[in-house]
């Protein structure tokens, strides 16, 4: 799957793995530390609940008193419960508000249990009410359901103090419901002693109040240990009464109660009693206000070291993997961006090689393409190997240039040889047509004639060096030539002439100074045509009307051509490099894709319908003399269309077949 993906991906690939367990972890320390801010934050709002309850159980406790007194006949406290009965439900208020904060689906079953449980206090309280207020609830019914409420209240700290995250935030909340107990205790042991100093009180009421006094020292026994108080810190709650205006210390006042002497009755006044339990109460309500503000401290610096913990945490992590990938990102890019580089010279190359080959076309000719360079940056495998393709470049210019030298040499061999060749057969011709001159024995005269010929073959094989060498043979005629006489020029040149026999519809007149060239085009395709058949068979040169020139077709009736030889022909004659040349014992089909470029002439090979090859030469309008052949398409007689469209053609016998005459070479 990874074989075709490119580095980068591959080096995400290979990272993957690592950061995904850099973000799993991330994620998991994350996880911890966003839920531990949540437990802060719940703790936070716990604590908050706590405070509140304080308050609202301190309220419950003055409306059961004064429901109490209420139904006991009091006046005073039938005008004062509406007032009681506000304020206990603003505080319910408070409560419900403040749980609404808490999750309470993410607290202990028994902890939200505890809560639902207070909250449905609150409709009992109400239904208590309605019963108060119609008389069908008794005093000893009403001290019940109230000492329910209150309860429910106060042991829901206790509950919900183990939830909180922080051992001393929790164990003040634990200890905070041990001293809303223990103030509970002290109010209830405030109405016994002024019942009993009143005498109107019952006959359980010592006994509560021994009960009370017991219940009052485990819970202040129980505050002290949940937050890790001194031993006398709960004696020091009952200093002495005359350091707040009372002589008495709630040890003393209570010792008084208990005592059947009428003196002791006499010396404790239920002003003194009171005050001293309030003072007591003072005492406590400082250490309850002292442990709130602790708990509630406590609660909200947790939070916020928690949250801000958290955020720390989360923060790290996302840096942590933007860094990685980033990294990774970077590190890929280094090495991505020489390799595209690398390819983008690469591919400059290869668009630039055939421009290369094109401009050595031309032998001699330097390359002048620049190929692009690398930089190397670094000394790393991606810097070797742009300095190894720089090298490579660097060794394809040097080869390139090698290879133009040698072709300039090779067609400086050829152009050398040529002209020595083509200076001795002018010289041997022009001696030759002097001795034909003076000459008057037949049998002297006919060899002269063959040797004359030899020559004149000699002479383009000369001439095909110089074409091959890209160089112009120089013979030119300045009068246009007939086609006919092109053709026939063409034959002369070659060793079999005389089985060359021509039909030729159309004989319009080429260019003086094209038709050597063109001549020699067609000797070398003419040559080949009798070398390749039989001896005996003939080569038959026709002309004919095209839509765009003149075609000139060559048929000979010799073994033929293969269809991979065929192709090998025409690839010599559509191109060819100076090492084919060298290499090759053929050069006809160089010459004639030569020769073929500059005349703007097209050569076509194909076999013949029974044996042979038939070979296609079009002619352009422009190796003509202007006006002599058009483009547009025939229409009607060959012969007609001829007649018309060739201004200039050579009288009608001159079209007829028969054999090539050498006479005009």
């Amino acid at each position: 799957m990874l074989r075709s993906a490119g580095i980068r991906s591959k080096i995400l690939a290979v990272l993957v793995l690592p950061l995904v367990l850099l973000a799993l972890t991330a994620g998991i320390l994350g996880t911890q530390q966003v839920l531990r801010a949540r437990e802060a934050q719940q703790a936070e709002r716990l604590t908050e609940v706590g405070g509140i309850l304080q308050q609202l159980a301190l309220d419950l406790a003055v409306e059961r008193s004064t429901t109490k007194a209420v139904l006991q006949g009091d006046a005073a406290a039938v005008q004062a419960l509406p007032g009681v009965r506000a304020t206990v439900d603003g505080g319910m208020a408070q409560v419900d508000e403040a749980v609404g904060r808490v999750e309470l689906e993410r607290l202990p079953v028994r902890v939200s249990q505890a809560v639902d449980a207070t909250l449905a206090t609150q409709e009992t309280l109400r239904t208590l009410r309605t019963g108060v207020d119609d008389g069908s609830v008794l005093l000893g019914r009403a001290s019940a359901v109230f000492d329910e409420v209150v309860d429910a209240h106060l042991q829901l700290p206790a509950r919900v103090g183990p939830t909180v995250g922080d051992q001393q935030t929790a164990d003040l909340v634990v200890g905070q419901g041990h001293l809303l107990r223990a103030r509970d205790l002290y109010l209830d042991e405030r109405e016994i002693g002024l019942r009993l100093l009143a005498g109107t009180a019952t006959g359980t009421d010592i006994s509560d109040l021994k009960a009370m006094e017991s219940a009052q020292s485990e819970a202040l026994e129980l505050w002290a240990f949940a937050v890790g108080a001194p031993d006398d810190a709960a004696q020091e709650l009952d200093a002495p009464g005359d350091r707040r205006g009372s002589g008495w210390s709630v040890t003393a006042a209570r010792s008084t109660l208990g005592s059947p002497t009428a003196t002791s009755q006499t010396a404790l006044t239920p002003e003194a009693w009171q005050s001293t339990v309030d003072a007591r109460l003072a005492s406590l309500q400082e250490v309850i206000d002292d442990n709130v503000r602790q708990a509630s401290d406590r609660a909200s610096a947790a939070a916020v070291t928690s949250t801000t913990l958290a955020a720390l945490v989360v923060a790290v992590a996302v840096l942590g993997l933007g860094v990685a990938v980033t990294t990774s990102l970077v590190l890929s890019r280094r090495i991505v961006r020489p390799l595209r580089q690398l390819t983008a010279a690469a591919t400059s190359v290869r668009e630039q090689l055939p421009r290369m080959v094109e401009q050595m076309r031309s032998p001699g000719q330097l390359p002048d393409v620049e190929l692009p360079r690398i930089a190397v940056d670094g000394d790393d495998e991606v810097g070797r190997l742009a300095a190894a393709f720089n090298a490579v470049n660097d060794t394809v210019v040097e080869v390139a240039e090698e290879q133009a030298a040698l072709r300039g040499s090779i067609a400086e061999t050829f152009v050398n040889v040529a002209r020595r060749n083509q200076v001795l057969l002018s010289r041997q011709l022009s001696f030759i047509d002097h001795l034909e001159q003076r000459e008057e024995n037949p049998d002297t005269l006919e060899n002269l004639f063959r040797l004359d010929h030899l020559a004149t073959r000699m002479r383009r094989n000369a001439e095909s060096l110089l074409v091959l060498a890209n160089i112009d043979a120089g013979r030119r005629l300045r009068q246009p030539l007939a086609l006919s006489d092109v053709i026939r020029t063409a034959a002369s040149e070659i060793e079999q002439y005389e089985r060359v026999n021509l039909a030729l519809q159309v004989d319009p007149p080429t260019m003086g100074h094209l038709s050597l060239q063109l001549a020699h085009l067609l000797a070398e395709l003419l040559e080949n045509g009798t070398n390749f058949s039989e001896p005996h068979t003939p080569v038959l040169v026709t002309t004919s009307r095209t839509a765009a020139g003149v075609r000139i077709t060559v048929t000979d009736e010799g073994l033929g051509l293969t269809d991979d030889e065929i192709d090998t022909a025409r690839a010599k004659i559509s191109d060819f490099a100076a090492g084919d040349v060298v290499t090759s014992q053929r050069l006809g089909y160089f010459v004639v894709g030569r020769l073929a470029r500059r005349l703007g002439v097209t050569v076509g090979l194909r076999r013949g319908a029974a044996k042979g090859l038939v070979v296609t030469v079009d002619l352009p309008p422009s190796l003509f003399v202007p006006g002599t052949v058009t483009v547009a398409a025939p229409s009607g007689d060959p012969a007609s269309v001829a007649a018309a469209d060739v201004a200039g053609a050579a009288a009608p016998g001159q079209h007829a077949a028969g054999p090539a005459d050498p006479g005009a070479s």
